[in-house]
C-alpha cells in the first residue's frame, strides 16, 4: 500500500551556518545546513565533500558511468559534467534511436560507514526517467547476514513530476532472496522547484533519513549495514518515470554538492581554529550568477534628469509645476550612442528622484510627464531609454526615489509604502529586462518619519526582475563616497547586520580584513558600485559646462574603481535640451580613445609561465592559465598555500607601465597582498605591490624595461586564484591622437 507523508513548508530546521566549502551563488542564497542533532559531547566534522566547484569532475573523487545499457537507456560519460557554476549536471537526452543519461559515483574512490551523507540538488521537469541519489556496495548481493552485510541505501529517487519522492533500503540480493523496505510516496509542497537537500544519518543502529533537515523515515530494517559504502549520482531511464518518448529533452539533474560528515569527539577550538575556520568561510563566499554578470560590466552610466534639470536645482522639494519639464530635443538614442560609444554596459536613469515627479506616466500620480508639455503629454522617457537600449545591446536599469517630496501619502508608512511598490511594478513589469535597481538612502533633514518596507521593496524586485541586482540592498553596496574612488583594499566579502538597510557601514575605512568579520555569522557576498559624476553636480546646470572632469582626472578615477575592484558608475546628466552636452560628449570620446590605446594590446599573453606550485599538481590549474586570455581558466594552489611565486618571461625586453590582475572572483575573493618585480639580468627588482585584487585591480608605475617579471603572492584565505594578468604600456596623454 503507498504511504503518503506530508511536510510542511514551515516545519524544517535549520541550524547550523554552510560549511565554507560551498557558498558564491548557491550558498548565498541557500537555506542554511542543517546537521542532526547529537549527543552531548560530540560534534561534526566534514570527512569528504565535493563542490563542483572545476571546469571538470574531479577522476580522484568520482567514476564516470559508462558506456553502457542501463534499464531502458544507456549511461554515457558525456551526459555527466560540471557547468562551471559550481554544479553537477546529469542530463538525459536522446541520441538517435536511443536515450542516454548521466551517472557518476565514488566507487574505489571514497567508501566509507556511517555518517551523515547529503546532497543538495534540484531536479528535472521531464517525464520518462528519473533522479536518485544512493549509497550501495557490492556485497549487497550476499545472503544470510540481512542488511548487515550491505544494504542498497537510497537515500532520495523522483520518479514522478509531482512534488514527491521515495525512499527505500534493498538488501539480500536482487534475487529470490532479496529484501526491502521503504516509505512509498513521500509528498513534499515545493519540492520540483529549486534546490533542496537530502541527507542520511547512518549509525551502527539506525537510519535516519532527511528532507530538507526534517525526518522523513527512521528505520533499522535489515540490521542497518555495517560495512563501508560509496556514494552514487544517477539518472535512469524507465517506465517508472513515465513514458520518455513524450518527454521534451534534454533534461537536467542538478547537484550543488555531495558532502559526508562524522561524528568526533567534541573539542573546544583554540584561537588559531576559530581563526582558520574564519578564513575558510570568507574565502568561499561566492557571488550570484546576477553579481558576478554585473561586476563584470565594470563601466556603466548614470543618468540624472528631471524637472531638477529645469529649476537649476540638485534636489527638488516636489512643489514643481510639470509644465517646467518640457525638453525641446529629447533624443534617448544620441545618450545611448555617447555611453555605448564610451564603452559603457548599462545606463541606469532616475526614474523619480527626490521631487517625486516621474519620467513615465504613472497612473498612481498626477506628477509625472503626462501632465507635461513634452510629447503633449504622451510621452514617456523610461519607455524611449529602454526601447533604446534594447536596440543598442545595453542594459537597463532604473532609479526609484523612497524619499517623495511631492506625494501625500509620504510619512503614512502602510499607505505610502503601497503607493510606492505600485509604482515599482509599473516599473518592473512594462520596460522589458531591468538589470539593476537603484535604492538610494538620502532623505533631507526635515522629512516627514517614514518607516520604509525595504523587505517589501527587495521581493518585488525579486518577483518581477529575478535577475536585476538591487543596489544598498542584498546585492550591491555604495563604495562610501561619491568622488570615484574604491578603497585601496576593497573585499566583496563583508559580514552584515541584521537591518533591513543599511546592511554595513558603507563609510567605515576597513569593511573586509579579517579583523572586521567579527565571527562571521553574517558574511555575504556584496561588492562596491563607485558613483560619480562627471560634472560638480549630478543634473546639469549651464554654469558647470566648462567644469567637466579633466581627461587625467577621468582616468585616475578609472584606475582607482574598475582598477580596485568595482564598478564605476559614471553620471552623465543631459541638459535641458534633453541631449547630453557637446563638451561630456567630446571628454567621453578622448577617455575611451585614451583607455583603447591603453588597452590595446596585452604584453604579456601568451608569455611563458611557471609557479612553485600547482593545484595537485593539475595542469588544469598551471600558471599558463594566467595569461591564456580565458577569464574561465585560472590558476590556483592546494588549500592553506597561501602564498607562491609566478614567474612570466616575456620572450624578449619589453617595455609597461601598466599591470591587470584578475582572480577568478566565481569560486571567491581571496588574495590580500602581493608584489611585483622585473628581472634587470642581475636582480629582481620590485616595481609596484598592492593588496587586494578581486575582479580587476590596475596599478600604474614608471616605465619597466625587461624580459622577465615574477608575480609574488604575499598572503591570500586558503589559496589564491589567479585568472589573468596584464602588462601594457601607456604613452603620454598628449600623445595619444585624440586625446587632449
Amino acid at each position: 500500500m503507498t504511504q503518503t507523508i506530508f511536510l510542511t513548508a514551515f516545519s524544517y530546521l535549520l541550524v547550523m551556518t554552510l560549511p565554507p566549502e560551498k557558498t558564491g551563488a548557491q550558498a548565498t542564497q541557500s537555506p542554511k545546513e542543517f546537521l542532526p542533532p547529537l549527543p552531548e559531547g560530540q560534534t561534526w566534522t566534514l570527512t569528504w565533500a565535493d563542490e563542483f566547484s572545476n571546469t571538470q569532475i574531479d577522476p580522484s573523487k568520482w567514476e564516470v558511468c559508462g558506456d553502457w545499457k542501463r534499464r531502458d537507456g544507456f549511461w554515457v560519460k558525456d551526459d555527466a559534467y560540471l557547468d562551471g557554476l559550481g554544479n553537477l549536471i546529469l542530463r538525459t537526452k536522446k541520441d538517435g534511436d536511443r536515450y542516454t543519461c548521466g551517472a557518476v559515483r565514488t566507487k574505489g574512490k571514497f567508501e566509507h560507514r556511517f555518517g551523515y551523507w547529503v546532497c543538495r540538488c534540484k531536479f528535472p521537469k521531464q517525464i520518462g526517467h528519473w533522479p536518485a541519489f544512493w549509497l550501495h556496495t557490492e556485497t549487497v548481493n550476499k545472503v544470510g547476514d540481512e542488511g548487515r552485510d550491505g544494504t542498497e541505501i537510497d537515500i532520495m529517487e523522483k520518479p514522478w513530476l509531482e512534488n514527491k519522492i521515495t525512499q527505500n533500503l534493498h538488501w539480500d540480493g536482487y534475487g529470490k532472496e532479496h529484501k526491502s523496505a521503504g516509505t512509498g510516496q513521500i509528498a513534499i509542497p515545493g519540492l520540483s522547484e529549486g534546490f533542496h537537500t537530502f541527507g542520511l544519518h547512518w549509525t551502527a543502529d539506525e537510519y535516519v533519513f532527511y528532507v530538507d533537515g526534517k525526518v522523513t523515515w527512521r528505520t533499522s530494517a535489515g540490521g542497518v549495514s555495517q560495512v563501508p559504502e560509496y556514494a552514487k549520482l544517477t539518472e535512469e531511464i524507465g517506465t517508472w518515470g513515465g513514458d520518455i518518448k513524450k518527454a521534451n529533452l534534454p533534461d537536467y539533474f542538478v547537484v550543488d554538492y555531495v558532502r559526508v560528515y562524522d561524528a568526533v569527539p567534541a573539542s573546544k577550538p583554540t584561537s588559531e581554529d576559530k581563526t582558520k575556520q574564519l578564513i575558510l568561510k570568507a574565502a568561499n563566499v561566492r557571488p550570484s550568477a546576477q553579481q558576478l554578470a554585473w561586476q563584470q560590466m565594470e563601466f556603466i552610466a548614470f543618468i540624472h534628469f528631471t524637472v531638477n534639470t529645469f529649476t537649476d536645482k540638485e534636489w527638488g522639494d516636489g512643489t514643481e509645476s510639470p509644465a517646467i519639464f518640457n525638453p525641446t530635443q529629447l533624443d534617448t538614442h544620441q545618450w545611448v550612442k555617447v555611453c555605448k560609444d564610451a564603452g559603457m554596459k548599462m545606463i541606469i536613469l532616475t526614474a523619480k528622484h527626490h521631487d517625486g515627479f516621474c519620467l513615465w506616466p504613472s497612473k498612481y500620480t498626477e506628477h509625472s510627464v503626462k501632465n507635461s508639455p513634452w510629447r503633449d503629454g504622451k510621452g514617456d522617457v523610461v519607455r524611449e531609454l529602454a526601447d533604446a537600449c534594447r536596440e543598442a545591446g545595453l542594459k537597463l536599469g532604473l532609479y526609484l526615489s523612497p524619499w517623495d517630496r511631492h506625494e501625500l501619502t509620504y510619512g503614512d508608512t502602510e499607505g505610502y509604502n503601497n503607493f510606492y511598490k505600485n509604482q515599482l511594478r509599473e516599473l518592473l513589469t512594462n520596460y522589458g529586462e531591468v538589470a539593476e535597481v537603484w535604492f538610494d538612502g538620502a532623505k533631507g533633514e526635515n522629512a516627514k518619519d517614514m518607516v520604509y518596507d525595504w523587505l517589501g521593496y527587495y521581493a518585488t524586485v525579486r518577483e518581477l526582475q529575478p535577475n536585476a541586482v538591487i543596489f544598498n540592498g542584498p546585492d550591491i553596496r555604495w563604495v562610501g563616497n561619491e568622488a570615484g574612488y574604491a578603497r585601496e583594499s576593497e573585499w566583496s566579502v563583508v559580514n552584515r547586520n541584521n537591518k533591513p538597510f543599511d546592511f554595513i557601514n558603507a563609510t567605515q575605512k576597513d569593511l573586509g580584513s579579517l579583523n572586521t568579520l567579527g565571527e562571521g555569522k553574517n558574511l555575504i557576498w556584496y561588492p562596491a558600485e563607485t558613483d560619480v559624476s562627471i560634472r560638480p553636480g549630478w543634473f546639469y546646470h549651464a554654469r558647470e559646462d566648462n567644469r567637466v572632469k579633466s581627461l587625467e582626472k577621468l582616468l585616475d578615477v578609472y584606475f582607482n574603481s574598475v582598477g580596485r575592484n568595482s564598478v564605476l558608475l559614471l553620471n552623465i546628466p543631459p541638459d535641458r535640451r534633453g541631449l547630453i552636452h557637446e563638451n561630456d560628449v567630446k571628454r567621453l570620446q578622448e577617455f575611451r580613445k585614451v583607455l583603447d590605446t591603453i588597452f590595446a594590446g596585452n604584453l604579456a599573453l601568451g608569455a611563458s609561465a611557471k609557479t612553485s606550485q600547482v593545484r595537485a599538481s593539475d595542469p588544469t590549474y598551471g600558471p599558463e592559465k594566467i595569461v591564456d586570455g580565458d577569464k574561465a581558466t585560472y590558476w590556483t594552489t592546494d588549500d592553506w598555500t597561501t602564498s607562491a611565486t609566478i614567474e612570466f618571461d616575456l620572450g624578449k625586453s619589453t617595455t609597461f607601465n601598466v599591470a591587470e590582475l584578475a582572480e577568478h572572483i566565481k569560486i571567491g575573493q581571496r588574495v590580500d597582498g602581493f608584489v611585483l618585480e622585473a628581472w634587470d639580468g642581475a636582480a629582481w627588482k620590485e616595481f609596484a605591490r598592492g593588496t587586494t585584487i578581486g575582479n580587476k585591480r590596475l596599478l600604474r608605475f614608471s616605465d619597466v624595461a625587461t624580459q622577465k617579471v615574477r608575480l609574488t603572492i604575499l598572503s591570500s584565505r586558503v589559496c589564491p586564484t589567479l585568472s589573468g594578468f596584464g602588462l601594457y604600456y601607456a604613452p603620454p596623454i598628449n600623445k595619444i591622437p585624440g586625446g587632449s
